[in-house]
């Protein structure tokens, strides 16, 4: 949602845009990662499968290196090819944080918690 607010923005030049979604990349890439390896670190007790944990983490990471990627297409002055990978990081984002939601639903669901 962020990077959809970034890109409506009007700006004089593309590399404007591009360093505002670096931004979100950069901080949001260095807080997934120590989550992810605390889960990881979790699965090896048994808790939760690899797979399920990969899903979750794994896909959340691919995005947000994606979103870095294509800002780096943006302030390299190729805002046309930046765009057109945008819609593919952005609508991989959008199923990645629906299937984490509903891996959190089940997840409650399944423990008995309310």
């Amino acid at each position: 949602l962020l990077a959809a607010l970034i890109v409506l923005i009007p700006t004089e030049r593309a590399s404007t845009t591009g360093w505002e979604l670096l931004a979100i990349a950069v901080v949001n890439l260095p807080r997934a990662i120590p989550i992810a390896r605390a889960a990881f670190a979790q699965e090896r007790s048994g808790l939760f499968h690899p797979a399920l944990l990969f899903r979750r983490f794994g896909f959340s990471l691919a995005c947000y290196a994606g979103l870095g990627a294509v800002a780096l297409l943006f302030v390299a002055g190729q805002p046309d090819n930046g765009l057109g990978w945008l819609v593919g990081v952005s609508i991989a984002l959008l199923l990645t944080a629906l299937r984490n939601t509903w891996d959190l639903l089940v997840t409650v669901a399944d423990t008995g918690e309310s």
